[in-house]
């Protein structure tokens, strides 16, 4: 989950003046600029999504993040003092233990004689598998400074969902019901969850169904080819070329639902990717984040095209093909020939779960092939 934002998808390196467009996904600052520009909005090359042009907003979560990770990566698992003739007698190579005032690593043996000589606080050295998460929840107790005020940001209001320092919540939210970051949270846990569960979600709830609706139609052409096959061996040679006829307009048909299906489903596909990537940033900033960046993460999730695509979901019609009157053109044949006819009906329901019990989840991309996706 983690190289999602510490690895940049432009350049596949460590990410450098992160920047995070309205998809989620997180780039180089220099490396956004790079980007596909479409009438003054970037497209990101991971979900092909677009966000507005320029970008001036540092993702500042993740790049601390990296910076606790760039510091973790430092540390030796050599003791520091292995090879050194002041070390302990007993010296062996492998560190256990990682100094945080002097930033050194050392064995079982040094270690206590590091403490002694240095005069450091025994609590300042810890066990060296220790050392990264203590590092991540140091980083917690920093404090965000607001960038109007230059004083911490404590405070939250529930009208505006904006992030306060005192003095915002006095001059831009008088009146309003600010409170601090920390009761925010409790208050908004559920909403926090609620967007988890959508995001997490998506894929199942939003993507499969489209992806699923493009295999049925796929199916329910070949369902009604047959029927089509059926009719015309029983009338023969005769009508034989009515009956490439009827097909052709199959196809028109299908082609015409077929390209609204591939938009609809190539942008659920878009969404999901985003929905992934906001789900990750989510658990990220609960796990190693402050309650302020949470919060951030909230607002920017609540506010983001993704969550207005799951409010204003609609409901998904199935699309059929119907043969009109097949009885009577059997009867009357070539003189009411012109009564046969293929239509097409939106049939709406739960038809994504009678698909899945059909097909085994992993069978449905296969059987989507290039010709539909």
């Amino acid at each position: 989950m983690a190289e999602h934002f510490t690895i940049c998808p432009k350049c596949h390196r460590v990410l450098s003046n992160p920047v995070q467009l309205d998809c989620f996904h997180v780039f180089c600052g220099n490396c956004v600029h790079t980007l596909e520009k479409i009438d003054g909005s970037v497209r990101c090359n991971v979900c092909k999504s677009q966000t507005d042009f320029p970008l001036t907003k540092p993702d500042k979560f993740v790049s601390s993040f990296i910076e606790v990770l760039s510091k973790s990566r430092s540390m030796r698992d050599t003791c520091y003092m292995y090879g050194e003739m002041s070390r302990a007698p007993g010296c062996i190579k492998q560190s256990a233990y990682h100094c945080l005032e002097c930033e050194q690593s050392f064995c079982h043996k040094c270690v206590s004689s590091h403490c002694e000589g240095k005069n450091h606080d025994e609590k300042g050295v810890v066990l060296f598998a220790d050392a990264l998460e203590l590092a991540f929840q140091k980083r917690k107790q920093v404090e965000e400074m607001c960038a109007d005020h230059q004083v911490p940001v404590t405070q939250f209001c529930m009208q505006c969902h904006q992030l306060a320092c005192i003095t915002c919540g006095i001059v831009d939210h008088k009146g309003h019901w600010v409170v601090s970051t920390e009761v925010a949270l409790k208050h908004l846990t559920s909403d926090i969850q609620k967007c988890s569960r959508n995001v997490s979600g998506f894929h199942k709830a939003t993507h499969l169904p489209r992806k699923s609706t493009l295999l049925y139609l796929r199916e329910e052409k070949q369902r009604c080819e047959t029927e089509i096959n059926e009719i015309f061996e029983e009338v023969n040679k005769l009508i034989e070329s009515m009956k490439c006829h009827y097909k052709q307009k199959l196809e028109k048909s299908h082609s015409s639902l077929l390209e609204i299906l591939k938009n609809e489903e190539q942008y659920a596909s878009s969404l999901c990717l985003s929905a992934h990537q906001a789900c990750a940033k989510l658990h990220l900033v609960n796990k190693y984040g402050t309650d302020v960046e949470m919060l951030a993460a909230y607002k920017h999730l609540n506010q983001s095209p993704l969550m207005r695509a799951i409010e204003n979901e609609k409901i998904i019609s199935l699309p059929k093909f119907i043969l009109s009157d097949r009885d009577e053109l059997l009867r009357r044949l070539q003189s009411t020939f012109e009564a046969l006819n293929i239509k097409t009906i939106q049939v709406k329901g739960d038809f994504t779960q009678q698909i899945l019990r059909k097909f085994e989840n992993s069978e449905i991309e296969s059987k989507l092939n290039c010709e539909y996706l």
